[in-house]
């Protein structure tokens, strides 16, 4: 009976692990508009801005950093008014393994299983909307391309200031990455989470 119970356990845990997450940004088919935005155009710092990704599977967490290419943010007054930025996914490593297991990683995330950066070299981001809080906070929406495919999603971020000129951006992002055709679910064990998280720090 103790054997039975503790059956039962193991397997409430491993189908509780299994569960589908919901990433906590709105995501919804990317909208067919002409996008004018209003304001002077600011060229990002791409050596100081950092985007820090965090993927999960039933064993572990793992976590590492890609690079902006290029960027622009539309300036107005005090107000940002929209932006488009470039990430170069060759540039996409792990922090948290090292030796061959970091190597093994990377060159996975490179490949069709997830990025398939040979095909899909670069991900973009086009604001098309930008929604004022307060002083500091802002909601963003904007159509993100990932592997020839573009959906709207909306986050929050928050504005600092040097004076009244806009400095820097910070974000989290999550997203569901079946959504954008990455759906390698990994073995059987030990699946992968379909939520992908990302922390944004953009310096103008």
């Amino acid at each position: 009976m103790k054997n039975i119970t503790y059956l039962l356990i193991i397997a409430s845990l491993a189908v509780f692990n299994c569960k589908k997450s919901e990433p906590a940004n709105t995501t919804s088919e990317a909208k067919e508009t002409k996008v004018e935005v209003k304001g002077t155009p600011t060229p990002v710092n791409v050596n100081d801005s950092i985007i820090n990704w965090y993927g999960a599977k039933m064993s572990m967490t793992h976590n590492g950093t890609v690079k902006l290419k290029e960027g622009t943010v539309y300036v107005e007054g005090k107000d940002v008014t929209g932006g488009k930025f470039t990430i170069d996914m060759s540039t996409i490593v792990n922090l948290d393994l090292d030796g061959e297991m970091k190597q093994k990683l990377e060159g996975h995330l490179r490949d069709t299983d997830f990025f398939e950066i040979s095909k899909f070299p670069e991900v973009t981001f086009q604001i098309t909307d930008v929604k004022k809080k307060s002083d500091t906070e802002i909601d963003i929406t904007g159509n993100l391309e990932m592997k020839g495919i573009s959906k709207s999603i909306s986050f929050p971020a928050t504005i600092e200031y040097e004076g009244d000129a806009p400095k820097s951006a910070k974000a989290k992002v999550e997203f569901d990455r079946q959504i954008w055709g990455i759906t390698y679910k990994g073995k059987a064990d030990d699946i992968i989470n379909d939520v992908v998280k990302a922390e944004l720090d953009i310096k103008l």
